[in-house]
């Protein structure tokens, strides 16, 4: 796979795997999602070279669950 369709790809199920991280808190009655999140967040490691890259595509997942968590708390309203 070239370098450009790997990067998609890990940016990818990074953003899958914090929007199903998301979506498993209230008001969302998804709790089971928590489980399948994680997921694509191991198969992404799966493509993950060094911890600085590992540390990059975490940062995104859970920069993403952080958003979609503090949002619903009344955060940014």
């Amino acid at each position: 796979m070239n370098s450009s369709g790997s990067t998609k790809l890990k940016i990818s199920l990074a953003i899958l795997s914090g929007v199903m991280l998301g979506l498993s808190f209230p008001p969302f009655e998804t709790g089971v999602l928590a489980a399948a999140a994680f997921v694509p967040f191991f198969i992404l490691f799966d493509y993950v070279e060094g911890y600085r890259e590992s540390l990059l595509y975490s940062y995104i997942a859970f920069f993403i669950f952080n958003l979609l968590t503090v949002y619903w708390a009344g955060g940014f309203t």
